[in-house]
């Protein structure tokens, strides 16, 4: 189970800067048009890889299987704030890497460089079980925010996809429904293949 304790204010995985500039667009008449679409670009994104790519915070409760390791959820993990067994706050683990999410715990208790990363999690021995929870932020810096990291090929998907629809609102064909009052616009096409071929790599298993 996983709750989102600090939701990411921006989600956008490109800025508007980067859109007008891909368009040689250098007036505001359309600025609420590509705001616009890019949020449903990010979010189809977003959903067609199965995970999210801002930085959030999370609160993810795993069950422990007797092995040397769990795997948290969402990555790449930026920093974990706590984890606790059975209610109990453990300070005895390591972090693999950012990407792999995993967590191994050391032999005993506190943080000791001597200490072996071989104890196992236990497993759910009862009814009762052991439960491990665990506070950790996740994700990426989205374009526009400080000392952004998120992957280049993400944001080259999220402004091809809003050029591609951006172009293609002067074709009746492209779009099934729009709104000029508010912008609000859905399409029938879906992410093109040069996109999904950008994001392969980044979408998650089933």
């Amino acid at each position: 189970m996983i709750e989102v304790l600090q939701p990411a204010v921006n989600k956008r995985l490109t800025t508007l800067e980067a859109v007008k500039e891909e368009l040689h667009i250098t007036d505001t008449t359309n600025d609420s048009l590509l705001e616009k679409l890019i949020d449903q670009a990010s979010a189809m994104i977003v959903r067609y890889c199965r995970r999210p790519f801002a930085l959030e915070k999370y609160r993810e409760t795993l069950a422990g299987y007797g092995g040397p390791r769990i795997m948290l959820t969402m990555r790449p993990v930026v920093e974990i704030f706590s984890v606790k067994e059975r209610g109990y706050e453990i300070t005895g683990y390591k972090l693999e890497s950012p990407e792999s999410g995993i967590l191994y715990r050391a032999q005993g208790w506190g943080w000791n460089p001597s200490l072996v990363w071989n104890i196992t999690w236990h497993p759910l021995a009862n009814t009762e079980g052991y439960i491990y929870e665990v506070e950790y932020t996740a994700g990426y810096k989205l374009p526009g925010d400080p000392d952004r990291n998120l992957p280049e090929d993400i944001e080259r998907a999220c402004i091809n996809t809003v050029v591609s629809w951006y172009q293609g609102m002067q074709y009746a064909g492209s779009i099934k429904s729009e709104s000029i009052g508010d912008y609000s616009v859905t399409y029938a096409e879906p992410l093109k293949v040069d996109v999904t071929d950008l994001l392969e790599g980044w979408r998650a298993a089933i």
